[in-house]
């Protein structure tokens, strides 16, 4: 037993009990097993049960534990304490990836989900004496709901010291003792019925020369084939990237991310971290030892390549097969090779390339095959990429600050096409049709300074829903009307030579950001009403901008509106000024207000507080008032 006096750094399991129940039958067998094998269990004593509130060395015991255990017995929840250990646990569980097995022990699962029977009761009885409505009693349950939940042992006419002795034993012996693995056995084992277990305890036992690889290798074994390459991809190409830009690739090449990701969290072979994903070292290892026995000798054989050395030598030499579904080069720093026309042509099955600082002796055209989904290649020396004749399977198109010559009727067969990034190409003189790409969601031109003109398809498109031509500082046309109704993030700043932002003849619900800085505008359309669920407007820098329409005061969602450095601007727009005076429009929601440098005359728009209810951010330097409101609203 351990008490407070006696706590070590860390721990390799916090077990979770009612003493009444277990201390002297299952968990006195259980603690011995895991003992005899050096797994460091923490068992509290009874001296510090005492009270309601769960002492700070139980909660710093829970947080340096790898793995807890929760043995749900009958009077479980009728225990404060046992209560407060639950939820501390699976709150270290959704912080700090805490690996959670629950045990039920002569209980039913639904019992505690529910809760029923003795939980309900249990449940009742803290009602009464905490309120119904105690938000402690309500996280108390949201914890027995959530770990009743997880897969784990549900012992039934006393079989336990069969499982814990005999299984168990077993399972600890092929894990030889090192945390990774037994999180990783513990998570495939969890739920699984005896025989399940015999039978993967048999097959590491037919191993003579076991390693942890072979017992890592079990929980792999163990995926549908989905999984399996979300698993490999992660491995080879992807720890540490963020988890946004991992279910964006994965999710291109027709996988069940979302579902293949989690299983990949259960079985403990990845975890999240902030906006990211991790492996451990060992597991990513054994991930790339996968692939590389696929064909040890041949690269040009493998599912996928991401070392220097391979990749050179089956691109450089045409070599390419059939095999080969992903290559993924990410060099430190910028590097030359050469890449022919051809090297990718028996490539048929490749579905994600990515080349990051890796330039092209060969500047011609390249041929790539219609499987691929997910294409990044900044930097691309070629201007020309060709495909075989037919629909593309592709994705994404990531060729920004290359010299790529963009030619309308090459998209005609990217049906699915949902990226579409060519920023900084200075060979982009014009817009594609995007009517040829009718699922694109996301066009990036921004610093393409030779573009002049927006194509027309883009007023209409159903998809888009970000727009970038930040920088595209030749653009003079950009559309007459703006009708794309999923369009969200629409970005022209420093398009210096635009003079005139389109029509909005219908109501968009989509738009959220404007940002016009350093555009040429001279004013903004009545219309401008239309974008009526618009929360960002930026005309920072407009200073060709003299007047702004009263009509946009009927922005009820915005939020920020920032017209700093605006100098033609000499009045601000007061909502006397709309046909209906007396109408409830304003700006219930508009919290920042950015006026600097916009040489007003008066602040007289500022009276009509109840257009500013929630303003608390209002700038008004280097101004020419000749007067200021009389009084200014109670902002806060």
């Amino acid at each position: 037993m351990a008490a407070s006096s006696d706590l070590k750094a860390n721990y390799d399991v916090f077990l979770s009990f009612r003493g009444t129940d277990v201390r002297k039958s299952f968990l006195s067998h259980f603690y011995t097993a895991l003992a005899q094998k050096g797994i460091y269990s923490y068992v509290d004593s009874e001296e510090l049960r005492k009270g309601d509130c769960i002492k700070p060395a139980l909660m710093k015991a829970i947080e340096e534990s790898c793995i807890a255990i929760i043995i749900f017995s009958e009077d479980y929840a009728s225990s404060p304490w046992c209560l407060e250990e639950v939820e501390k646990i699976m709150e270290c569980k959704e912080q700090r990836g805490l690996t959670v097995f629950p045990v039920f022990y002569k209980v039913d699962p639904r019992e505690v989900r529910t809760p029923r029977k003795s939980y309900r009761k249990a449940m009742v009885k803290h009602e009464r004496k905490f309120g119904r409505d105690s938000e402690k009693v309500k996280r108390w349950k949201k914890a027995l709901l959530d770990a009743g939940s997880l897969s784990g042992w549900d012992l039934k006419d006393n079989k336990e010291i069969v499982i814990s002795r005999d299984l168990v034993d077993s399972a600890l012996h092929y894990a030889d003792g090192l945390p990774l693995a037994l999180v990783v056995l513990g998570s495939y084992l969890c739920g699984r019925r005896e025989h399940e277990w015999e039978s993967a305890l048999n097959k590491l036992a037919k191993s003579p020369d076991k390693t942890i690889n072979d017992v890592l290798k079990l929980s792999y074994d163990g995926l549908e084939d989905c999984e399996k390459e979300i698993f490999l991809d992660i491995a080879c190409f992807f720890k540490g990237q963020s988890i946004e830009y991992i279910m964006e690739v994965l999710n291109s090449c027709d996988f069940d991310t979302t579902i293949g990701v989690e299983v990949l969290v259960e079985k403990s072979l990845i975890t999240k971290e902030w906006d990211s994903i991790q492996m451990h070292d060992l597991i990513q290892l054994m991930g790339m030892d996968i692939v590389k026995q696929e064909c040890r000798d041949d690269p040009r054989r493998r599912s996928r390549l991401w070392l220097c050395e391979d990749v050179h030598d089956v691109l450089s030499g045409d070599m390419g097969t059939n095999a080969v579904k992903a290559i993924v080069l990410v060099l430190p720093q910028a590097e030359t090779i050469y890449i022919g026309p051809n090297a990718f042509t028996n490539m048929r099955m490749l579905r994600l390339l990515v080349m990051i600082n890796v330039h092209n002796s060969f500047q011609g055209p390249i041929c790539l095959p219609n499987a691929l989904r997910w294409f990044q290649w900044p930097e691309c020396s070629s201007s020309v990429l060709e495909f075989l004749p037919g629909p593309k399977k592709l994705v994404k198109l990531d060729l920004r600050k290359s010299n790529i010559q963009v030619v309308m009727d090459q998209f005609k067969d990217f049906k699915n096409l949902k990226f579409l990034n060519f920023s900084k190409c200075p060979s982009v003189v014009c817009m594609p049709n995007l009517d040829l790409t009718p699922n694109l969601e996301e066009l990036d031109l921004h610093g393409c300074k030779n573009l002049e003109r927006a194509h027309e398809s883009v007023a209409y498109h159903a998809k888009l829903r970000l727009l970038n031509l930040k920088g595209c500082s030749n653009l003079y046309h950009f559309l007459d009307v703006l009708q794309s109704k999923n369009l969200q993030v629409l970005n022209l700043i420093g398009c210096s030579k635009l003079q005139r932002f389109p029509d909005i003849p219908d109501k968009i619900k989509g738009l959220e950001e404007l940002y016009l800085r350093g555009t040429s505008i001279e004013e903004l359309p009545t219309s401008i009403e239309n974008l009526v669920y618009l929360e960002k407007l930026n005309l920072i820098d407009c200073k060709k901008l003299a007047n702004l329409p009263p009509s946009i005061y009927k922005l009820s969602n915005l939020e920020r509106l920032i017209l700093s450095g605006c100098s033609k601007l000499k009045k601000f727009p007061i909502k006397e000024d709309l046909c209906d005076p007396h109408s409830k429009m304003g700006f219930p929601k508009l919290v920042t207000l950015r006026l600097e440098g916009c040489n007003l005359l008066e602040g007289e728009f500022l009276k009509n507080h109840s257009c500013f209810p929630r303003l608390r951010n209002l700038y008004l330097s280097i101004h020419n008032f000749a007067k200021l409101p009389t009084f200014f609203p109670a902002w806060h």
